[in-house]
């Protein structure tokens, strides 16, 4: 007999990474936290910096069961600047504020439990901030001082449009204030008033302006505002909406739109049509717990909901086309000035940034993968492109392999001899780091 003459050939895959289904050229995660493949590369989540005192210690807040935390600018007259202290709201709704800069938190107000937190800069840009929930509106100024207004009726939301405060009251109503008067509340012909909607699905969760428009948005519908001239110089549409039960407190004003969690799914609308985005994410919220947030943060959008094991937050691009989960940031709120507020397990208020020494690390795993390639095969190297370090781990069946790869003028290079059909890989990467590519060389049979 003659024997056969088998030449093993070399074949080299270049992969990328994906969360979704990134087709053939690159590796899907099976499970994956703090990863933004966004370019079909691995990269870090946004880390973040402490909150300093003046005193140089990190500002802590201490507020049992914390549900927000917003900063209260104080205008300096002679300076032209403004000093900044912290504010605190708990799940209870007590709210919490700074005397001093340095100073620890106490007690101001009470019965604002889910209340919603709203700031607004005048065209001077002096900025200020109102508390809007069921015991009234808690109004600070930027000199530091507070005034409470009280409110006939149910409210959790409101906005500042065009120099007056406007409330959405449940079930339909919307209450304004008189211009640049934000406590005028009282019902007059040329101030303060309300108007009286139609119930377009349940009550009114969210009032927000977008593009010199005001929306006003129920639990299952979304009335659109065109004001001429005062609050009651409009005309009023209904959007077309059909999806699931919209959660108010993740309302929110990004670069391209106003985005929403939904209990069926996240959504943006960009003032004349509501899309819903990440199909391919299932985000399963577990039910509405007044405790959810949301803000924007430099072209992304990130929501902290509850599902069946506990809270999660999601990272999404306003163009819905990435997202990624990060480890849960608790009192997520959102701030002017770029900047995205959360607190750390040990009360540590942390401002979110993409350049920060500070973060989570990265973790991405895959399923088993021949590497479209079927049949047996020798893996004999993998060569990595991007920056930092991570562990690998590679599973061959019931044999595992792990090596801690860094890397040097951004390559590194693992030689291998696992011979299978399937293989898993799992990377632990350091914050901060980024693998761009992964080249897997692979011998199989001609």
């Amino acid at each position: 007999m003659r024997a056969l003459n088998m030449k093993e050939r070399t074949k080299r895959i270049a992969l990328g990474f994906s969360l979704i289904d990134g087709g053939k050229d690159a590796l899907r995660a099976k499970e994956a936290q703090n990863c933004d493949c966004r370019g079909g590369k691995l990269k870090s989540a946004p880390g973040w910096v402490q909150m300093m005192k003046a005193s140089g210690a990190p500002q802590v807040c201490s507020v049992a069961e914390l549900d927000q935390v917003r900063i209260i600018r104080e205008y300096d007259e002679v300076s032209k600047t403004y000093a900044e202290r912290f504010c605190a709201l708990s799940a209870n709704g007590d709210f919490y504020t700074q005397e001093t800069v340095d100073g620890a938190f106490t007690q101001f107000a009470s019965g604002f439990e889910g209340a919603g937190i709203e700031r607004f800069a005048e065209a001077d840009s002096r900025y200020k901030l109102a508390l809007i929930g069921e015991n009234g509106c808690a109004y600070i100024k930027d000199d530091g001082n507070f005034d409470l207004a009280a409110l006939d009726g149910t409210a959790k939301t409101g906005c500042f449009f065009r120099h007056r405060m406007l409330i959405g009251m449940k079930p339909s109503t919307l209450i304004f204030s008189a211009p640049e008067d934000e406590l005028d509340l009282i019902d007059s012909l040329h101030d303060g008033g309300m108007i009286r909607f139609p119930n377009v699905g349940g009550s009114i969760v969210g009032v927000k302006s977008f593009e010199d428009k005001l929306y006003l948005f129920f639990e299952y519908g979304i009335l659109r505002l065109n004001v001429s001239g005062t609050p009651t110089e409009f005309t009023v549409k209904e959007l077309e909406y059909a999806g699931g039960k919209i959660f108010g407190r993740t309302v929110v004003v990004g670069s391209h739109g106003v985005y929403f969690l939904a209990a069926d799914g996240l959504y943006r609308f960009d003032g004349e049509e509501v899309k819903r985005l990440l199909d391919a994410f299932v985000l399963l919220p577990k039910e509405e717990t007044h405790l959810e947030s949301a803000a924007a943060f430099s072209e992304r959008i990130l929501v902290r909901y509850m599902t069946k094991n506990g809270y999660k937050t999601l990272v999404a691009y306003e163009d819905g086309k990435d997202a990624f989960y990060m480890d849960e940031l608790p009192a997520l709120s959102g701030e002017e000035g770029g900047r995205c507020l959360f607190t750390d397990k040990n009360g540590v208020i942390c401002s979110l940034s993409d350049t920060a020494e500070n973060g989570f690390d990265s973790r991405f795993f895959t399923a088993e993968t021949d590497l479209g390639l079927t049949g047996r095969k020798t893996l004999t190297k993998l060569r990595f492109e991007g920056k930092g370090s991570f562990s690998l781990t590679l599973k061959n069946g019931g044999r595992t392999f792990k090596r801690e790869v860094e890397f040097v003028d951004g390559a590194a290079e693992v030689k291998l001899s696992e011979r299978g059909e399937r293989f898993a890989f799992e990377m632990l990467l350091k914050h901060g780091g980024e693998i761009s590519q992964m080249i897997a060389e692979v011998k199989t049979l001609a």
